[in-house]
């Protein structure tokens, strides 16, 4: 499929994966027992057909998932994601925790684990590249634990593309593996102190800063 969309021919891929139409398509159409629902750009379809069904993927088994590139996960392959939250859900304040299995068919060190999190739109919210502090081994297969403390997402569905390689932003990237869609989660909205969970609205972005700190102190302009 790659390789004729690289081709500049018009390809129809008629699929119930989401990791694949995500990877191959530009523009996707929704259809319900042969009934069109929508069309457009694919990320804006993948949203509403996540938002109308559970939206939820606690575990993503992706070795059998056609990468971008033809060269990515012949070293190295990412094979399987696990998310260590009941059901998908994580809390607001918790700690972002899953499990990345990767087999190796090299001996292979000084190698990193970088995530990226999007919206369930397809939105790019943020990306973080572990330590280049991997050890792999040939013909094993191994689980990395990943955490992300404090992830400060606001309330939303969200989804992880992952990647394997050596390097980082400074001297450049070098990819192994690249996983662009495995599972999918919800981050809860916080509760106040008396239990109530708090609102947060569309257009404050979907990152939650920690709080302010600010200083009250006599205004300048009072003193001239």
């Amino acid at each position: 499929v790659s390789e004729l969309a690289r081709s500049g021919r018009a390809v129809m891929l008629v699929s119930h994966n989401m990791v694949t139409v995500r990877q191959f398509a530009s523009r996707a159409i929704l259809l319900d027992k042969g009934k069109l629902v929508k069309e457009g750009p694919v990320g804006d379809v993948i949203g509403y057909y996540t938002d109308v069904s559970t939206g939820l993927l606690v575990e993503a088994n992706v070795a059998s998932v056609p990468r971008f590139d033809g060269n990515l996960g012949r070293r190295a392959k990412i094979t399987r994601v696990c998310l260590a939250h009941d059901q998908g859900v994580v809390g607001a304040d918790s700690e972002l925790e899953y499990v990345v299995t990767v087999r190796s068919d090299e001996d292979l060190n000084s190698v990193r684990l970088s995530q990226t999190v999007y919206t369930v739109a397809g939105t790019p919210v943020g990306t973080s590249i572990g330590g280049a502090d991997l050890s792999l081994s040939r013909g094993h297969e191994v689980d990395l634990h990943v955490s992300l403390p404090h992830h400060g997402l606001a309330p939303g569905r969200y989804y992880l593309a992952l990647g394997l390689g050596f390097g980082d932003a400074r001297s450049g990237l070098v990819d192994l593996d690249v996983v662009l869609d495995t599972v999918h989660f919800e981050v809860l909205p916080e509760v106040s102190a008396d239990g109530r969970l708090t609102t947060w609205s569309d257009s404050w972005g979907q990152i939650r800063f920690p709080r302010l700190e600010v200083v009250q102190g006599e205004s300048a302009y009072s003193r001239q």
